[in-house]
């Protein structure tokens, strides 16, 4: 019987476990995590697709999910203080309007959602192995098997890379090229934060706050908010991004965590010989619309109905790339906004825009579809023309300007 090995546990290793399990009940699924390393435990938001995969796919029971994460329903986000107007503020919803409605997602506690599936996942048969990598063995170019700190050599046919932001084997084996957005999306830091206290009162939807050096995300959960400062920081010390949080929020219960450093892009290739890359170990953009966990169901559901089926590799590599640079693509189109009261946003409104983005703009009025523009198949559609377009007319184009 073939066997697949996951190297990474969190929200990207045991949702494809559990994918995985389901779609190839005939092989050994098996997932390697140590508990000594944990989880980056960061992500707290989704969108629809989490929904439709853990609901409509699996099956799940969305009180039990709700109650097993402290997780409340997610209907969009609120963006405020974007522009030079700080009393602005609006709402992205699922459906544009950001009205409630069947389409909507899930916050959730990251490390219990990583309990919640690694439970589901080990009752339908996933094997667990809580131990550490040391070392990738290869026969020529194809992994073999998968040497542990503390226990035997795992003999691998497929590896689902899971390895996070150590990008184990895509990145440190296979030396993917990577393609690097941080020419667009300038924020390279996080420092996660919660607020503890119980939402009596909950409004579901993530708010994307702008403030000085960047923006804080603040999503509510049943006991707690889970909140995050994205800041640059080579222009802005960690210290000073830490005294804001605490002049913002010193008068509650506040817990700051560990910052995460990260640098925007992907890889161009995602799947390598017999190894994918899913989640974090593929690539990353930054927090704003929750496309990270959307990319990683986006990658599982793309997946061919025989995994060892490598001339499906290149159209895979290809789809994936397409989808990040999309995704990359709207999140640039946030920044450009009239706020320019910090060194922050001052180095956006300098800037100038991409020219594809350009070019979406110029065709917001007219009949050309989105997937003529990036030359790509409607099934790998991210973010919508209407989408586009809402974000325009609510007042993140600079007012000065027109459109073009």
């Amino acid at each position: 019987m073939k066997s697949i090995v996951i190297v990474g546990g969190g929200t990207s290793g045991w949702l494809s476990a559990y994918f995985l399990k389901k779609k190839y009940p005939n092989y050994n699924i098996s997932l390697i995590e140590s508990t000594d390393i944990g989880i980056l435990g960061a992500g707290e938001g989704g969108t629809p697709n989490l929904r439709s995969i853990l609901i409509d796919d699996f099956g799940f029971n969305e009180d039990e999910f709700l109650k097993a994460v402290n997780g409340t329903k997610k209907y969009g986000i609120v963006f405020d203080k974007w522009h030079n107007d700080k009393t602005h503020s609006f709402i992205h919803g699922f459906n544009y309007d950001g009205l409630e409605n069947d389409l909507y997602s899930y916050h959730f506690n990251a490390r219990l959602f990583a309990e919640f599936l690694k439970t589901k996942s080990m009752q339908i048969g996933v094997s667990h192995i809580d131990d550490e990598v040391t070392k990738i063995h290869l026969d020529g170019n194809i992994i073999s098997t998968i040497q542990l700190k503390n226990s035997s050599d795992v003999n691998a046919d497929f590896i689902i890379d899971c390895s996070g932001f150590s990008r184990l084997i895509i990145g440190k084996v296979y030396n993917s090229k990577w393609n690097s957005y941080e020419d667009e999306l300038l924020i390279n830091s996080a420092l996660p934060f919660f607020i503890n206290e119980s939402n009596t009162t909950i409004k579901q939807r993530t708010i994307a706050e702008a403030v000085e050096c960047g923006w804080m995300w603040k999503i509510p959960l049943q006991n707690r908010w889970g909140c995050g400062y994205l800041y640059d920081d080579t222009i802005t010390d960690d210290e000073f991004i830490q005294n804001e949080i605490k002049r913002l929020y010193g008068d509650r219960d506040i817990q700051i965590n560990k910052k995460i450093k990260f640098k925007a892009g992907s890889y161009e290739n995602v799947w390598m010989e017999n190894c994918i890359a899913v989640g974090l170990s593929s690539g990353f953009l930054e927090p704003l619309e929750a496309t990270s966990i959307m990319t990683i169901i986006f990658q599982l559901r793309n997946l061919p109905e025989n995994i060892f089926d490598y001339t499906k590799r290149d159209e895979y590599n290809y789809n994936v790339n397409k989808y990040n640079y999309q995704n990359m693509l709207f999140l640039r189109h946030h920044y450009n906004c009239s706020r320019n009261d910090s060194e922050f946003w001052m180095r956006y409104h300098n800037k100038n825009l991409p020219d594809m983005l350009m070019h979406i703009y110029s065709s917001l009025n007219t009949e050309d579809k989105i997937s003529d523009i990036f030359n790509i198949d409607n099934k790998v559609i991210t973010f919508t023309k209407e989408q586009y377009q809402h974000i325009l007319t609510n007042n993140f184009l600079k007012k000065e300007k027109t459109l073009i």
